[in-house]
């Protein structure tokens, strides 16, 4: 009896979903000439957007997840100027802040907002998902890799002639190989997208979400029979 043929492929799949979560991070920094200069006016402003997080997490439905605020951090610096001289020293004092938003249309108002805030910056907006909507994308996915590796071997056989294939080894990316890790498989990163402008009416800033991508790749060996005379 022949032996069976072996059949090596790589099947692949991915998917394009809406975001579903988007986390702004602001920036607040202050400078001054000495540190209460630059300290009070970040505390009244870190104090103000914390105050208004909290009453946006206390609303239902919330338009928030999650937030967080770092700590106010003071520090000073020595600026040099044109020609060579060092100048007085320049107080900064700067923190971060976090919210997570469900509800985009509160997030483009909200973010539009609080960037017209003197000292803050609208460092970036990271799209996500839902856990419960990512694993579900992943698994679907990894069925979806498989069954275009059977079907990438099913074609290789019938174009040499042989019979079905059968699986001999399924495995992720490198684990078919001796001695090879498996490579961690991982949702394409969250996209950031900032609006480039605001309205000439002072409306707000258009924040476009990002649609995340979930990508499987898995490694199959399949034998097939040769086919009988």
């Amino acid at each position: 009896m022949s032996e069976p043929v072996l059949i090596t492929v790589v099947g692949k799949s991915e998917v394009h979903h809406p975001a579903e979560r988007g986390t702004v991070t602001l920036g607040v920094s202050f400078e001054g000439p000495e540190t209460a200069a630059s300290f009070e006016p970040a505390a009244r402003v870190h104090t103000a957007i914390a105050d208004e997080l909290r009453k946006l997490a206390a609303q239902h439905p919330a338009p928030i997840t999650w937030w967080s605020s770092g700590t106010l951090q003071t520090w000073s610096r020595r600026p040099w100027n044109a020609e060579g001289k060092i100048l007085p020293p320049v107080f900064t004092t700067a923190t971060t802040i976090e919210a997570k938003f469900a509800d985009f249309a509160a997030l483009a108002a909200w973010a539009s907002r609080v960037a017209l805030v003197g000292g803050v910056t609208v460092q970036g907006i990271e799209w996500a998902l839902t856990e419960q909507t990512r694993d579900e994308l992943r698994a679907r996915v990894r069925r979806e890799a498989v069954a275009s590796a059977v079907h990438k071997a099913e074609d290789y056989a019938r174009s040499l002639g042989l019979g079905g294939v059968s699986p001999v080894a399924i495995a992720d990316p490198g684990m078919l190989e001796a001695g090879m890790m498996p490579s961690e498989f991982a949702p394409a990163p969250a996209g950031m997208r900032m609006a480039k402008a605001m309205s000439d009416s002072g409306g707000a800033i258009e924040f476009t979400p990002e649609h995340i991508t979930i990508g499987a790749t898995v490694h199959a060996r399949f034998q097939a029979e040769r086919a009988t005379q």
